[in-house]
This record gives C-alpha cells, structure tokens and sequence, in this order.
C-alpha cells in the first residue's frame, strides 16, 4: 500500500513538473516578445543594436532589456559627459552614443581592456555616432586604497582622467577577468572609488548586474552615495553633495565591521594586532 502511494505521488510529482515547465517556457516567451516589441518603439536603437547582435563576436554584449533600459535613461537624465567602463565590442557604446545623438549633447569616454574588442567596437561603430565617443584601451590593473583597507585589493583600467574632467553619468560593465602570470584575476571594479573626485553632485552611477561591485560601494562608499534602483538586471546610483576633492579627503565607514562590532563578534573571534 505505502509502495502504490508513494509510486502515485512521484507520478503526480513529475506531471506537476512538466506543466511547470511549460509555464515557466511559456512565460519567458511572453517576456521575450514584449522585450522585442518594446525595442521596435525605438528603430534607430533596434538597429543598432542588431549590428552587434548579428556580429560573430556578438554573444557579449548587453541583453536587449538592459539596452532599453540604458537608452532611456540616458534620454531622461540628459548627461553631458560620460564614462563607460568596458566597452566590449561597442554595443552598449553605441547605445549611449545614440541616446546622446538623439538629446543633442555629451560625450563618452569609454574604456576597454582587450585591444582586440576595442578594435571590434570601431569598426561596428555607426560613422554617424563616431563623433560622440573616445575609445580608449587602458591595461586591467589590480590595486588597493589604503583609506579602504590593506588587505582588499580591487580590479580596475590603467587609466586616469584629466584634472578638468567631470562626470555626470558612470557605467560600470568591466573590467572582466584575466589571466595574470597564468592566474585568473577576477574582483570587483574599484574604479568608482578613485573616480569620485571627478563625479559632480547628482552623477548616475548604472552598475550592469556586478553584483560584488555593487555590495563593495554599499558597504564603503554608502556616505557618497543614494540607491536609486536596485535589481538582478542592474543598479542605479546618484552622487550625494559630499564633496571629494582627492582620494585623501575620503570618509570611508565599513558597514560590515560596524555589524561585526555592534553584533560583539570580536570578544568571540581572535584579533591580530600586525603592528605590535
């Protein structure tokens, strides 16, 4: 009798399963229609974006949704000077560069590891989107910020902004992993925090799905910054009015030591003292 029950559940059990699946299937169908009906709205973006779908290489670039999402939020917030880190070959570039084309003002600085992706993003660039954008191939760096911690090291692009440069709008889609003396070195992007003398009151921050990057300026950076929107696709973050004239000026408060310290973690856990 216990075997006959048990043999019907499992039966039950799979049949629920199937028909699941098929919600699921159906429901991503759905998803992915009206994502697709969305991006025809916008023809010159559906175009573009299709130059570097249809591309051999096209597999990396940014999902159609976030493309969407990047566009308009550019058209809305209007931004006068951008920098975009990891261009990969271009098709989150051309995304920006049009928006801006189409608001009539900007420029983009965006910055790319590989020479190779950076070539790639050149040539699929539309000529009539080339004026908005400066592609520039910075070598990927490891390094720490002592006002942060000396035990955490960061990833970021051997690059530097002018002294007069100011941005208004950040996107943060690299540096992805690479191999170092035959090691794989992948850790969150610590660029924002030596960006941030160079951010104006107000600046967007949009964070595509890195989720480490996102917990690092939540847990250091949370002074200078507002969470405007949060979610599994991306992150968008406003530059609050305190003002960071150098990465000495830097006011860092580690939210999970406070945790560490008010939860009394360390009367149960060993201290080292390094410098006795």
């Amino acid at each position: 009798m216990l075997q006959h029950l048990i043999a019907v559940t499992m039966i039950i059990l799979n049949r629920m399963m199937i028909i699941l699946n098929r919600i699921f299937k159906k429901l991503s169908e759905i998803k992915g229609d009206s994502i697709e009906l969305e991006l025809r709205k916008y023809p010159e973006l559906q175009k573009v974006y299709a130059i570097c779908n249809s591309s051999p290489h096209g597999k990396w670039i940014i999902g159609k949704n976030d493309a969407i999402n990047l566009y308009k939020l550019v058209l809305k917030i209007k931004p006068s000077k951008v920098v975009e880190f990891g261009t990969g070959i271009g098709a989150s570039t051309a995304v920006l560069a049009l928006a801006l084309k189409n608001v009539g003002k900007g420029e983009i600085v965006s910055i790319e590891q590989s020479p190779k992706c950076a070539k790639i993003a050149r040539e699929l660039m539309e000529p009539t989107l080339e004026k908005w954008v400066t592609i520039i191939t910075a070598k990927p760096i490891i390094f720490r910020v002592e006002k942060i911690s000396r035990w955490k090291y960061f990833s970021g692009y051997e690059w530097t902004p002018s002294n007069n440069d100011f941005f208004d709008f950040v996107v943060i889609d690299g540096p992805g992993g690479w191999l170092q003396d035959g090691e794989l070195v992948s850790l969150e992007n610590g660029d924002i925090i030596r960006l941030l003398p160079h951010l104006v009151k107000g600046c967007k921050v949009y964070i595509d799905g890195r989720r480490p990057t996102v917990e690092m300026i939540k847990r250091y950076l949370w002074k200078y910054f507002v969470v405007l929107e949060d979610n599994i696709q991306f992150t968008l973050l406003e530059k609050n009015e305190r003002c960071v004239k150098s990465i000495d000026d830097l006011q860092i408060a580690d939210k999970k030591l406070e945790q560490y310290q008010y939860d009394d973690y360390f009367n149960y856990n060993i201290v080292i003292n390094t410098n006795e």
